[in-house]
């Protein structure tokens, strides 16, 4: 699409219909991203319980009578190994999606819109003027709300493979050194 080059073509219907449209568009980014963080939130809660019961169970394996060297290692070591990888995919998740800056909402301060230039315009041109404004908020909220949701995305599949890293982790254990799993 080619730019207006024309001002008369910006009629009053017109620019408040785009008004119309630019805010609603910004609003339905700003309420992805609610949701985004929603599932963020909720995985990050996941994670958190599950690393909780893997340290509980981590630390259920060490008896306390026994020396370090005579604890069941060949089942403390995958434990540890999944709690770490879960700890980082938290990690992950709440540095990465739970970050509420750079979100663009609605709206123009007044510093924005009291200006010598806006004033000498008409109202319909300063409200197309706004209107145009909404775009590159728009475009910032479309590629950070793409970004969390691949984060998130990737949080989720990485907690999926976290009970399939400690089964092969205790198989590969199991293989190397099976009279670790004895007491």
């Amino acid at each position: 699409m080619s730019a207006i080059t024309d001002s008369d073509l910006i009629t009053d219907e017109k620019v408040d219909f785009v008004l119309s449209e630019a805010k609603e568009q910004l609003a339905a980014t700003v309420a992805d991203a609610e949701a985004l963080t929603k599932s963020g939130v909720y995985l990050l809660g996941g994670l958190l319980t599950v690393i909780t019961a893997l340290v509980g169970v981590t630390s259920a394996q060490f008896v306390g009578a026994k020396s370090l060297s005579e604890q069941r290692w060949g089942v403390i070591i995958p434990l540890l190994a999944t709690t770490l990888y879960s700890a980082a995919d938290a990690a992950m998740i709440m540095w990465s999606a739970l970050s509420s800056k750079e979100l663009e909402h609605g709206g123009n301060t007044p510093n924005n819109l009291a200006t010598q230039e806006l004033f000498q315009l008409e109202t319909r041109l300063l409200k197309f003027s706004e209107a145009l404004s909404y775009q590159d908020r728009i475009e910032k909220n479309h590629r950070r709300n793409e970004q969390i949701g691949i984060t998130i995305n990737r949080g989720i599949k990485m907690a999926c493979a976290a009970p399939l890293i400690y089964l092969l982790l205790v198989a590969l254990t199991y293989i190397i050194a099976p009279s670790s799993f004895h007491p």
